[in-house]
């Protein structure tokens, strides 16, 4: 909404490169150098590391270094026609973080399974804040932002007609400003069971999904849910049909309906809410 141009040049040169030692071991390896205008030269990297000696187990260790230079919209967007005015910020500082994570998982023929700890600590990330004392959306760094937790999976082909798969996360946060917590989750859990009625063309597919409370970004909180979905599954040649219901416990978040400070149905529900038990219909064709 202003009559204004901005120059704002950056580039960056991207290396990497995976090898193997002479016990089987790998490395990989990356390194990055970023050039911008405002902002000093830097040069980052990430390493991994997996061990191939335990097979069928595989042990992985990564290690990277981020760097992000703010954008130009986030340095010096300005639309005052917006409601509320959104304003850019070019007082922001790139963002930095440390990521690790310590992996193991077993692939072999119908049985695998993977674990994972990761911790990224994240130093003045750059974030949109709705500052309601000035009627404005603007971007800002935050200090501190810390996610640590752990992801599982399993699956199994138990026979020629039975397969399950199983998904659980855990996800801890850190932040001196909580509303960057918002719409984040401690558990959820997904379960899929694979029924198969004829190979490779008919199949009965079951799945579970759980989330666990989260607060919204007006800092209400949204209660744990649970939905299922069964769906019938034909394969032939020329086409894949799908029939089923969805959400068969007909799990709705009462505070759909809420209106927002806009006036308007506030989507910070829309993220938990689901239009209810009903039947699907799906083809899709192949070529």
């Amino acid at each position: 909404s202003e009559n204004d141009s901005k120059l704002y040049y950056r580039k960056a040169i991207y290396l990497s490169d995976t090898f193997s030692l002479l016990n089987k071991d790998i490395i990989t390896f990356a390194i990055r150098n970023v050039d911008s205008d405002y902002f000093e030269n830097k040069t980052v990297f990430s390493v991994g590391y997996m061990l191939k000696n335990h097979q069928p187990y595989d042990v992985r260790f990564n290690y990277s270094k981020g760097f992000r230079t703010p954008s130009i919209k986030e340095l010096f967007y300005n639309f005052e026609g917006h409601n509320p005015i959104i304003v850019g910020n070019p007082d922001l500082l790139p963002s930095e973080n440390d990521y690790f994570s310590l992996s193991v998982d077993k692939r072999i023929y119908n049985n695998s399974y993977s674990f994972e700890f990761f911790y990224n600590d994240v130093k003045n990330l750059i974030k949109d804040f709705n500052d309601s004392q000035l009627g404005l959306i603007r971007y800002i760094n935050i200090p501190n932002v810390v996610l640590s937790g752990f992801n599982c999976h399993y699956e199994r082909q138990i026979n020629s007609k039975n397969k399950i798969k199983f998904l659980f996360n855990y996800t801890d946060s850190y932040s001196e400003n909580s509303e960057l917590l918002n719409m984040i989750s401690k558990y959820s859990l997904r379960l899929n069971y694979l029924y198969t009625f004829i190979d490779d063309q008919l199949f009965l597919s079951t799945n579970i999904k759980y989330t666990d409370k989260k607060r919204s970004a007006e800092n209400i909180w949204l209660e744990a849910y649970t939905m299922a979905d069964v769906l019938f599954i034909f394969s032939l040649d020329s086409f894949d049909l799908k029939i089923g219901r969805k959400n068969i416990f007909n799990y709705k978040d009462d505070r759909r309906l809420l209106l927002g400070q806009d006036g308007y149905t506030s989507t910070d529900y829309l993220s938990s809410y689901d239009p209810g038990r009903r039947y699907v219909f799906e083809i899709s064709l192949k070529y």
